[in-house]
């Protein structure tokens, strides 16, 4: 991993490319030209009832930082809330997923998230590129999980969008 060799500043509305994933909305707003490839910053825009599939990634840890709204993240066993100003570390190997339960002032949740190492951003511009092309459909997220150490996984129950509250 290269390390960067000065300050580097993204201001905002600058964002150095977008993602798409399970609603989500998102400007990858610190790359690897920025950080010598040690981690990437993706801030996104979930609408309320969005969030990515239920997953596991092998290579890499995510921390998620509420900026806006509310989300439940799950993991096989457990339900956990978050509001603003809430971190959560989610560290490679642990199956998880979320959804964004409230919005905020704009109508939806806000997330900064922090993946550790950054040739992971790899992985969202990928599908961001299939995205664009129309050809974003389960067979092909599938594929791209594998090639990039992503597995999706069977949701757990307390995830399920047809489950009474």
């Amino acid at each position: 991993m290269d390390q960067p060799r000065s300050v580097s500043i993204v201001r905002a509305g600058d964002g150095l490319g977008e993602a798409h994933a399970g609603g989500t909305r998102a400007a990858i707003t610190l790359g690897n030209d920025q950080s010598g490839g040690s981690h990437g910053v993706i801030v996104g825009d979930t609408p309320v009832g969005g969030g990515p599939p239920f997953h596991v990634h092998h290579t890499f840890d995510e921390t998620f930082f509420i900026l806006e709204g509310r989300f439940t993240y799950f993991t096989e066993d457990a339900a956990i809330e978050a509001g603003p100003g809430d971190m959560l570390f989610v560290p490679g190997e642990v199956p998880h997923g979320f959804r964004c339960t409230q919005g905020g002032e704009r109508g939806v949740g806000r997330t900064a998230m922090v993946v550790t190492p950054g040739r992971f951003l790899g992985f969202f511009e990928a599908m961001e590129r299939l995205a664009e092309a129309g050809e974003l459909n389960p067979q092909k997220l599938g594929d791209l999980g594998e090639a990039w150490g992503v597995k999706f996984l069977e949701a757990p129950e307390a995830m399920s969008p047809t489950r009474s509250s």
